[in-house]
């Protein structure tokens, strides 16, 4: 009894399709934090695991700058 011969074609295919596409770039980017749908909160260890400190800020303002890839 002997099994099929079977090619991998799949993995190669996708490894294949993967080494056309190149590497994606992305465009710089500035995004303003919308105030009324941020809600940024916190966590921090009290005594080693005995208990959670959580608290959140209730106002927030501010500018995410993503700079373009330097590669």
């Amino acid at each position: 009894m002997s099994l099929p011969d079977r090619t991998p074609t799949a993995p190669a295919s996708a490894l294949l399709l993967l080494l056309a596409a190149g590497t994606a770039h992305a465009a710089a980017a500035t995004y303003v934090i919308d105030p009324a749908h941020t809600y940024p909160s916190f966590e921090a260890d009290h005594f080693g695991g005995l208990s959670t400190w959580r608290g959140k800020f209730d106002r927030t303002s501010g500018k995410v700058a993503l700079a373009a890839p330097t590669h």
